[in-house]
């Protein structure tokens, strides 16, 4: 792969997928990769309560809920991204 310089630093592309794209057969990032890009929201629905909308599919979303939970439940805001 060739970088592109930006700001002076070299910036390689992300690798491409492995050939085979099943979840199963992949790792690590790649998995994570796959799975923030297939996550899906459900269709909007009438029930007798209302609309339901954003719900996620219970496919593909690890990665995506466990973003979620340290979000919503704070778990990052007491530590300092600054690497002093």
């Amino acid at each position: 792969m060739i970088p592109t310089i930006i700001n002076g630093r070299q910036v390689y592309p992300p690798r491409n997928y492995p050939d085979v794209l099943q979840p199963q057969e992949l790792h690590d990032s790649d998995l994570m990769r796959y799975q923030f890009s297939n996550w899906r929201w459900r269709e909007p629905v009438l029930t007798a309560t209302g609309e339901t909308v954003d719900d996620v599919l219970k496919i593909n979303d690890d990665f995506g809920q466990c973003v979620q939970m340290c979000y919503f439940k704070k778990l990052l805001s007491k530590h300092s991204a600054h690497p002093n």
